[in-house]
């Protein structure tokens, strides 16, 4: 594929630096990419496209995330 989907979801673990993080995000959206959906481990869902950080995302979708492995 020569873009990015629509939604790029990423999921953070502990060992990814904040640089990794916004490297990451900023290649997707360069790519094509219309929203990436940062998701930590407790589940929170933060959505960036290019104007920064939105409350919520464009797309009417919604994701389930199973309960944390321990």
């Amino acid at each position: 594929y020569q873009r990015a989907p629509e939604i790029c979801a990423e999921i953070i673990s502990p060992s990814n630096t904040r640089a990794e993080i916004e490297e990451k995000k900023a290649a997707y959206l360069a790519a094509g990419a219309r929203e990436v959906w940062l998701v930590s481990e407790d589940g929170t869902i933060r959505y960036f496209n290019t104007s920064g950080e939105q409350p919520k995302s464009a797309y009417p979708v919604t994701i389930t995330l199973p309960p944390p492995i321990k």
